[in-house]
């Protein structure tokens, strides 16, 4: 089990903390609207978007109030929330053409994956212009533990069929994974963070990779 999560690994503590943040979190805007901010510079209004690993999809419905912009949702469960269309597919080949979208979208998917070289490789596949990235990069040994308890709430302790997190990278060892599974190097690394009511996440990058 991963580093932390051992202090709330108590079934009934982790069901009602987990049912207490979901229903915090299920119907607001709070994390989607900053990382749409972040996402938006890099964004064209014409841009058709593969979403790849939408959760909820409410950061691809949100994105779609950008006049012009077409968004598609696509993940391996189904944890929709909006009215928008989500298509399911089974991990490991997306059912759309080489270069079908301007831009595919990886939020704070990676981490959860268990393959993310072949996840990406994949993304860059879809992708004519860009893949935008956007991942946790705790900073130091106790914020990486913070983070999987965090992590592990968020997610896995409230959707089972969810992941438990693989590995906590901080921005150097992203950008190195980054090269060694693809060769490239980022064309973009911001760093950010989002705030909720009551407290700060740990850091986020955000890593803009554009295919040859």
């Amino acid at each position: 089990m991963p580093d932390g999560t051992r202090l709330i690994h108590h079934p009934v503590l982790v069901g009602r903390l987990s049912e207490m943040s979901e229903r915090m979190l299920a119907g607001n805007l709070w994390r989607e609207r900053q990382i749409a901010r972040h996402l938006s510079p890099h964004l064209r209004a014409t841009d058709a978007v593969l979403d790849l690993g939408a959760g909820s999809c409410k950061l691809a419905k949100l994105l779609i109030g950008r006049e012009g912009l077409e968004v598609i949702a696509v993940d391996v469960v189904d944890h929709n929330v909006t009215d928008l269309p989500l298509t399911l597919y089974d991990g490991e080949r997306l059912p759309f053409a080489d270069g079908s979208f301007d831009t595919v979208l990886l939020i704070f998917v990676l981490h959860h994956a268990a393959d993310p070289d072949g996840l990406l490789r994949e993304a860059l596949r879809l992708s004519r212009r860009q893949v935008l990235v956007v991942e946790d990069a705790p900073v130091g040994r106790w914020q990486a533990r913070a983070w999987r308890v965090w992590d592990y709430l968020l997610n896995h302790g409230s959707h089972d069929d969810v992941a438990i997190a693989h590995e906590a990278r901080s921005v150097r060892s992203w950008r190195d994974w980054l090269d060694a599974a693809t060769g490239l190097e980022p064309a973009v690394v911001r760093t950010f963070r989002t705030a909720f009511p009551l407290f700060w996440t740990v850091p986020h990058v955000l890593l803009v990779v554009r295919p040859r």
